[in-house]
């Protein structure tokens, strides 16, 4: 048999075209052509993800600069391979030299699924938030704007989609099949700041999705895996499932469970990552490799390749999906980042604001000011609020 490498892939015209529009039913076939070869049947899909995910261009340089620059790039891939990396490399259009595109220390549970999972994640950057009301999109041609400012979603078996409480929306399975991108297939959960809503699967599985996140997901799971990927907060009830376990994917890290409950705070502009577990048993996975078993009431903070578990009150941590904000010793600034999130309003801290800690609870379900108030009964400060009909700005003033 021939023996195909990753030039070959590239320089293939058809495969090139297929990638490019994400065509997963032709990468399906090349594989099964190559089930005796798994070596290249891993770098065929690996090519295909990378044309996709970073629309790259077909070269249009000499014979001799490619044959140079093929040459540097099998040194290179030699040179990662020693050291047990991922390395790949392109052509930039009309550029003769090439960009080496590092998967180091990026890992999920499946090997085979690093650069599908890199792909989801990099479409969270061409997400669209403009709207203030959440946002259910079910394919590229269909968008729906829900009203409620916490919207309860549920997802049937027949592919119907019910909103509080009412049906409305019912399969279409022609108009699922005509799109083959791989991420067509993935319904999208855009919830803007100042919004929350909930999201229960088929199998029972509930989400609660915080103000200012954004989750992808299959209309329905498939058979030996159920994969959710975030940008946010969420708080998970997964129902039990021995035979398909439920992975969170994010930026930073993966979290395996088969039936739990448990709360990851992931937003991806943030440095900070974050899963407390609240029932059963999960497994997180960072992007440094490390595998880490959590237990009920134990919290794991993830920041700048350092990792800490520590043992917590878990409803500090989970009570935002009850309308709730639970405080004990909390830096003011803290707290008003998260009301920030959670109201949709930009906070101007005075220069010579003190360093306060705050204890108590705050109701969400209440409107900003009778939040802000019950805050200014036990902290020395003020509020002066500013709106230029855009943008909601509140000044923060020592008393």
């Amino acid at each position: 048999m021939t023996t195909y490498c990753l030039e070959d892939f590239i320089a293939d015209g058809a495969f090139f075209a297929a990638a490019k529009r994400g065509d997963l039913e032709y990468l399906s076939e090349i594989k099964k052509g190559l089930l005796d070869h798994p070596y290249q049947k891993k770098t065929a899909e690996n090519i295909f993800y990378l044309i996709h995910t970073l629309k790259i261009q077909k070269p249009e340089v000499s014979d001799g600069e490619i044959e140079t620059d093929w040459l540097l790039l099998k040194h290179r891939i030699e040179d990662k391979k020693k050291k047990k990396q991922f390395s790949l490399l392109f052509w930039m259009s009309g550029i003769a030299a090439v960009l080496i595109i590092g998967f180091v220390g990026i890992s999920v549970f499946r090997q085979d699924r690093i650069v599908g999972k890199e792909m989801v994640l990099s479409y969270f950057d061409k997400i669209k938030n403009e709207s203030n009301k959440v946002q259910l999109v079910l394919n590229p041609k269909k968008t729906l704007e829900l009203e409620s400012d916490s919207a309860d979603i549920e997802l049937q078996e027949n592919g119907s989609v019910v909103v509080n409480s009412t049906s409305i929306l019912f399969p279409n399975e022609k108009e699922k099949r005509k799109y083959k991108d791989a991420i067509a297939q993935l319904s999208q959960l855009i919830v803007p700041k100042g919004k929350r809503s909930t999201l229960t699967f088929s199998d029972g599985t509930k989400i609660w999705i915080n103000s200012g996140s954004k989750i992808l997901y299959p209309q329905i799971f498939e058979k030996d895996k159920r994969e959710i990927y975030v940008d946010g907060e969420v708080f998970i009830e997964a129902a039990k499932d021995r035979n398909r376990p439920l992975i969170i994917h994010t930026e930073k890290m993966d979290v395996q469970v088969l039936g739990t409950s448990f709360n990851v705070r992931a937003y991806r502009k943030q440095q900070l990552t974050s899963v407390t577990l609240v029932t059963g048993e999960v497994e997180v996975q960072t992007n440094k490799d490390n595998k880490i078993v959590l237990f009920p009431n134990q919290l794991l903070e993830y920041s700048c390749g350092k990792t800490k578990v520590s043992n917590v009150d878990v409803y500090d941590y989970t009570c935002w999906k009850d309308g709730v904000m639970k405080f004990n010793g909390t830096p003011l600034k803290v707290i008003l980042s998260q009301l920030s999130q959670y109201y949709d309003v930009n906070f101007v801290f005075d220069t010579d604001m003190p360093n306060i800690k705050y204890i108590g609870k705050l109701d969400l379900n209440e409107d900003l000011n009778k939040v802000l108030n019950t805050i200014t009964l036990t902290a020395p400060i003020r509020f002066d609020t500013q709106d230029d009909g855009t943008v909601k700005t509140i000044l923060v003033i020592d008393k």
